[in-house]
């Protein structure tokens, strides 16, 4: 198995290379995710499985993100969250603020 990435397209490309006793079998990838900034609406992510021989039959199943915020330090980042300041904040500081 390799993989390779494209991050002007957000996509992940695995290559596996799957022995025929293991057809009709599932396969489990897990991985974990690094939220850099706010999501405000998680989607599913799009998995394209096909053979690299014939590409032309494809499977696509939409799967939903299983969020842990525990395992990615969420702690943290709702701590800085919390702590950075709101509009309004903002807009009572800029017009105290002398010019």
């Amino acid at each position: 198995m390799y993989f390779t990435y494209e991050p002007c397209g957000n996509k992940l490309v695995f290559f596996l290379d799957v022995p025929s006793t293991f057809f009709n079998k599932p396969i489990c990838l897990e991985w974990c995710l690094e939220r850099l900034s706010t999501v405000i609406a998680w989607s599913p992510v799009k998995v394209r499985t096909y053979d690299y021989l014939e590409q032309e039959i494809q499977l696509v199943q939409l799967i939903p993100i299983e969020f842990q915020p525990k395992l990615i330090g969420y702690s943290f980042i709702e701590a800085v969250h919390k702590a950075r300041p709101t509009l309004e904040s903002l807009a009572k500081m800029r017009k105290s603020k002398p010019v």
